[in-house]
């Protein structure tokens, strides 16, 4: 049976739902206009980079894949999970089975390009093409296109059947000056610009219409309305005998919007438990913000407490008297000098995202403010089709069709899910058919 038709997978980082609306887009709009699509990507809890990314490409939840956040304590030996330092760690990547490895131990080649967990061996495999997470974090796109095109281009019995592309311009704009802005506005053109340099670089090398691609983002933005300090809540000696995660000086920088606690091990069990309770207790129902114990069940020595702070909130370790001034400046339209400066240090007048995403629903700026994007073109996909909503979960099953592959047993398969991807998906041709490819433009942005 011949491979299936190339399926390119492009993530843009923190895009949310109504950018593509909100500020002009034409590679986007196009996109959207001669393919499939949702008017929303509905994320998971919880809506950070790494589970968000990992939850897409296995089809299974964070609670069950294991990468409960960006920064994080495994529940099992309290070692620490920093994006930053364990992309290719192949310990926290073993929890679910991402589409790669899905496709590869189906006789497919394939190459993925800084997808978080990418660069590790997940379950014994290795993609045939892949790329080390680059220390420097210089994810230079052209550079990326130019290395897809170059796979593309080999013989068939080479060539990769799934690739990926990443880029986090977005994110890094509207986490620094808010979603609301030029800067945001800015953001999405270079993004727009990017999914163009794509779709022209597909053209000339005569893939476009007939390779599949796949646009996606794993979580939206808000605006941070408060910067509230962890030290009006918890002493000093509290604070002293529990670990955090984010670290304390990415807290003090940028603030959280969801925040582990876990006692330290070094105090006795019975001590550790008494911490955890005193700790909830001042923090759960703290200006909206909830915390939940985890594992759930499990013993009281041995829990965390998760901080999920109410949406446009972040928890700052910044003394109260400071974050409160420098707060009253940013409303009042001025700059505070010295030491903080909240717009500049990511905190009041920047963005944050990691919210429980029903949090976010209401929101008044944009409902559904923690929801991506889910735009789909090629052979695979019915032009003009539309989905509401589609969940995040479903990606991994709506790729695997598009492979003609079998899904991870681990994808999220309900009947939900199913009557999502049927959607989007073109249907089966009748005998004697053939496809004659998409009408293309005659530029692209």
């Amino acid at each position: 049976m011949p491979d299936p038709p190339p399926l390119l997978l492009l993530s843009f980082d923190g895009f949310r739902h109504d950018y593509i609306d909100r500020h002009p887009a034409p590679n986007l709009r196009w996109l959207r206009a001669a393919g499939s699509s949702a008017g929303r990507l509905r994320t998971v809890n919880i809506s950070k980079t790494l589970p968000s990314h990992w939850s897409l490409i296995t089809g299974a939840a964070p609670a069950s894949h294991g990468l409960l956040a960006n920064d994080f304590f495994s529940p099992v030996d309290g070692a620490r999970f920093s994006a930053k330092a364990e992309h290719g760690d192949e310990r926290w990547w073993q929890g679910a089975e991402p589409l790669w490895v899905t496709a590869e131990r189906q006789g497919l080649r394939t190459a993925p390009q800084y997808w978080p967990g990418s660069d590790a061996v997940v379950r014994g495999v290795r993609p045939t093409y892949w790329s080390k997470f680059p220390e420097d974090r210089d994810l230079n796109f052209g550079r990326q296109v130019a290395r897809a095109i170059g796979l593309l281009a080999l013989p068939p019995e080479r060539r990769p059947s799934f690739l990926t592309l990443y880029s986090d311009v977005v994110d890094k704009a509207t986490h620094s000056a808010g979603p609301d802005g030029a800067d945001a506005a800015s953001a999405v053109a270079q993004a727009d610009a990017m999914l163009g340099q794509l779709l022209r670089a597909l053209a000339g090398a005569g893939w476009l219409g007939r390779a599949n691609i796949v646009v996606v983002s794993d979580h939206g933005m808000v605006p941070v309305g408060r910067a509230l300090p962890l030290v009006s809540r918890l002493s000093a000696s509290e604070l002293a005998q529990l670990r955090l995660a984010p670290k304390a000086d990415e807290i003090k920088a940028h603030g959280a919007a969801i925040l582990m606690l876990r006692p330290r091990r070094s105090l006795a069990p019975r001590r550790r438990a008494a911490l955890l309770r005193a700790v909830r207790r001042r923090l759960d129902g703290w200006e909206g913000a909830t915390l939940e114990l985890w594992p759930p069940g499990g013993a009281a020595s041995e829990q965390m407490g998760w901080l999920h702070m109410d949406c446009g909130d972040v928890v700052t370790l910044r003394a109260a008297a400071t974050v409160a001034a420098g707060a009253q400046l940013e409303r009042r339209g001025l700059t505070s000098h010295g030491a903080f400066t909240p717009a500049k240090e990511g905190l009041v007048g920047g963005g944050a995202h990691g919210y429980v995403p029903e949090r976010c629903d209401a929101w008044s700026g944009t409902p559904h403010a923690m929801d991506g994007i889910l735009l789909a073109h090629g052979p695979a996909f019915a032009a003009g089709a539309r989905s509401a909503v589609f969940p995040a979960l479903g990606v991994h099953l709506l790729l695997a069709r598009a492979l003609r592959i079998e899904p991870s047993a681990e994808a999220e398969a309900g009947d939900d899910t199913e009557r999502a991807v049927r959607e989007l998906l073109r249907p089966p041709p009748a005998p004697g058919w053939r496809w004659a490819g998409w009408p293309l433009l005659p530029f692209f942005y």
